[in-house]
């Protein structure tokens, strides 16, 4: 089947006789399949002695994180009474396949960078996901922000963030469902105290 750019492409050429209806019905419809998906990112801001950074970072949606989106939508499984966000060092490599074993391994903790004390809680309520709103065509949901701020400089570079659901607060604890992750780039790394990470988690479906 060709691919098209456009729908009005599409059109153009079923007025000209060049495609048929049946054919550009079933164009149309392959286009919608692959536009409906999972998009998540994390929108990141700090600051590193004094100076302010921000930036975006699309996710990898990990195995437990598409078997509990389905199963607790269409078949009753039990939900998470809350979600974390923590940081994780440069040498972790994302993989689909890793549970909460493999990425709490590489997680950043206290000892080595001071201030980074616990996962960050986004409760599973409108608190924790104050927005949800559709834009522009899609369902949107935008997490509270949360916040790590050194209390010196960090020995750890954070390369990745990542949100998990269940489990606890404690920096490499094993359990709880890893959802998604997603790579800093460029990597960032705390000098001073009061240098901070900022987050936030965003997901729709488009």
């Amino acid at each position: 089947m060709l691919r098209f750019s456009s729908l009005a492409e599409i059109h153009a050429l079923v007025t000209k006789r060049q495609l048929s209806v049946m054919d550009a019905v079933e164009i149309a419809m392959r286009r919608g399949r692959r536009r409906k998906r999972w998009k998540g990112w994390f929108d990141v801001e700090g600051s590193i002695l004094g100076r302010p950074f921000s930036q975006v970072a699309c996710n990898q949606l990990y195995d437990q994180g598409e078997q509990d989106v389905l199963e607790g939508f269409f078949r009753n499984a039990t939900l998470p009474t809350d979600f974390k966000i923590g940081l994780l060092k440069t040498s972790y490599a994302l993989l689909e396949t890793d549970t909460m074993t493999q990425v709490a391994a590489q997680e950043l903790s206290n000892a080595s960078d001071g201030g980074y004390a616990a996962r960050a809680t986004v409760t599973r309520d409108a608190t924790g996901w104050p927005m949800s709103q559709l834009v522009s065509g899609d369902w949107q949901l935008t997490s509270l922000q949360v916040v790590w701020t050194a209390t010196g400089a960090w020995t750890d570079t954070a390369g990745y963030m990542f949100l998990m659901s269940g489990g606890n607060t404690t920096p490499g604890n094993t359990t709880g469902r890893i959802i998604a992750a997603a790579p800093l780039n460029p990597t960032r790394q705390l000098q001073a105290v009061n240098d901070n990470v900022k987050v936030t988690y965003n997901l729709k479906l488009q």
